[in-house]
C-alpha cells in the first residue's frame, strides 16, 4: 500500500475531505515553526484501486474538496485529481498553500 502525504504550505488552518470522506483538519503554518508545512495527525489511506471507497485516496479521478477551518464549509472548493491507472504507486505528496 502506497502511503499519502498531506502538508499545508498556507497559514490558514485547512479542512479537506478525499472522494467525500470524513473533512481532516489540517494545520497552519506559521512564523514560529519558520513556515514549515505541517501535515495532519492523520494521513489518508491509498488504494491501488479504480473507485476507492469515501475517504481514500486511489488510482483514476479523485475528488478533493476543502476549506478554510476558520470560515465553514460555505467557502469550499472541490478539485479533481488524476492518478494514472498504469502507474505503480508507492508515495504521494499533496501540498494545500
Amino acid at each position: 500500500m502506497a502511503n499519502v502525504f498531506v502538508f499545508n504550505a498556507s497559514s490558514v488552518s485547512l479542512m479537506f475531505s478525499i472522494n467525500n470522506g470524513a473533512y481532516i483538519e489540517v494545520t497552519g503554518t506559521s512564523s514560529t515553526f519558520g513556515w514549515v508545512p505541517f501535515p495532519p495527525a492523520e494521513q489518508p489511506p491509498f488504494v491501488n484501486q479504480i473507485n476507492p471507497p469515501q475517504g481514500y485516496l486511489g488510482l483514476g479521478d479523485n475528488q478533493l474538496t476543502m476549506y478554510p477551518q476558520s470560515s465553514g464549509s460555505g467557502d469550499s472548493a472541490t478539485v479533481s485529481l488524476h492518478i494514472p491507472t498504469k502507474m505503480t504507486v508507492t508515495s504521494i505528496q499533496l501540498y494545500f498553500v
